[in-house]
């Protein structure tokens, strides 16, 4: 029978696979730290929005970062623009709502080393110092 393809005795299309891929699996999916939502494929850091905002709020009312929120923001994202991202809205908020005071400088270093960032990654030095009148 010519130009029919068939499958020579003993192939097996998966045990290749598997030679090809190691016997793990490949994982594709990401899940949320925290609820464990799925997350999209695109998403660079590793919190669902509810989560990211929840986390947000809760050390902006609170202004301590507890044991809990210091581990889920050193597994927050391999992305440094998605950390230096995050640490800039709690910087923001934190000087809207009643500017920076000791307390808070306290807080966001505490930040600053639970996603691993340097000063020059966060402008610390630009952020924490009084601008000149």
């Amino acid at each position: 029978m010519r130009g029919v393809w068939r499958k020579p005795s003993g192939f097996d299309s998966r045990s290749r696979h598997q030679s090809i891929l190691g016997s793990e699996e490949v994982k594709m999916a990401r899940y949320c730290n925290v609820c464990g939502a799925k997350l999209s494929i695109f998403k660079k850091d590793n919190l669902c929005d509810s989560c990211k905002h929840k986390l947000e709020q809760s050390i902006i009312r609170t202004r301590e970062l507890t044991q809990e929120q210091y581990k889920i923001l050193s597994d927050f994202s391999k992305n440094k623009s998605s950390k230096v991202s995050f640490f800039n809205k709690i910087y923001k908020q934190l000087e809207k709502i009643g500017g920076i005071q000791e307390t808070e400088i306290d807080l966001l270093q505490k930040i600053q080393e639970a996603l691993n960032l340097t000063n020059e990654a966060v402008s610390y030095t630009h952020l924490t110092l009084p601008t000149k009148a």
